[in-house]
């Protein structure tokens, strides 16, 4: 889910922070790089619905989650 067309509309964002680390909370949505909060990616939107949904789907209460998290770690050259 993370690659290709899903991308492009946090393209620039991603682009904008640079190499480091992206955390993305798949319950939330909430994105954190480098260890602090950023704005919402849109991205971490459609990961977030796309649980909600599988959740749903295979009737798992989302209570049943202790933590949902994708790791990105970004490398941008100079």
């Amino acid at each position: 889910m993370f690659c290709g067309c899903r991308l492009i509309e946090s393209k620039l964002n991603l682009l904008k922070l640079g190499s480091g680390t992206l955390e993305i909370d798949a319950i939330t949505g909430q994105c954190v790089f480098q260890g602090k909060t950023t704005g919402q990616l849109t991205i971490a939107e459609e990961i977030r619905a796309w649980l909600q949904q599988d959740l749903e789907t295979n009737k798992i209460p989302i209570a049943a989650l202790h933590t949902s998290c994708l790791l990105e770690i970004f490398s941008h050259p100079p």
